[in-house]
C-alpha cells in the first residue's frame, strides 16, 4: 500500500499509451497541467477523485482497475457498457440511450457470431489437415 501512487501512475501511463494519448493531451482533457499529470504518472503526486473519474470515463476503464489494479467481482461488464453508451449518446443526439443499448447488443452479437465462425473454420481446417 506504501507505493500506491506509483502503482496507479504505472497503470495511468500504460492505459494512456494504449489509447494513443500524450500526457499533454490527457492533461488538457482533464483541465490540469502536463507537469501535474506527469507527476501523477511517476507517483510523485496523486490525482483528485474528480480527475480519476474523468480518466475512467475517457479511457473506458473501471475505477477498481485504476485504483487497485484489478476488477472486483462486484464490478461488471454493464458498467463498461454504460460508459460506451454514454459516450455514444453524448456524441450523437440522433439516438436515445435505449437505441444505443440495442446497437451495442447487436455489435456484441456480431462479435460473438464472428468468433464462432472463426472457431468453426479452424475446426474444419484441423479436420482437413488431420490435426
Amino acid at each position: 500500500m506504501e507505493n500506491y501512487k506509483q502503482e496507479i501512475g504505472l497503470r495511468l501511463k500504460q492505459l494512456r499509451k494504449e489509447n494513443s494519448l500524450t500526457q499533454e493531451k490527457l492533461a488538457e482533457m482533464l483541465g490540469i497541467s502536463q507537469k501535474h499529470y506527469s507527476e501523477a504518472e511517476r507517483g510523485i503526486t496523486g490525482l483528485s477523485v474528480k480527475h480519476l473519474i474523468q480518466i475512467s470515463d475517457i479511457l473506458s476503464v473501471s475505477l477498481d482497475y485504476l485504483l487497485k489494479g484489478y476488477i472486483s467481482k462486484y464490478s461488471s461488464e454493464p458498467v463498461k457498457n454504460n460508459v460506451l453508451i454514454n459516450n455514444l449518446y453524448f456524441s450523437s443526439s440522433e439516438y436515445t440511450q435505449q437505441q444505443m443499448l440495442k446497437l451495442l447488443q447487436i455489435a456484441k452479437d456480431i462479435e460473438t457470431h464472428a468468433q464462432s465462425q472463426k472457431r468453426k473454420t479452424a475446426y474444419v481446417q484441423d479436420k482437413k489437415t488431420g490435426i
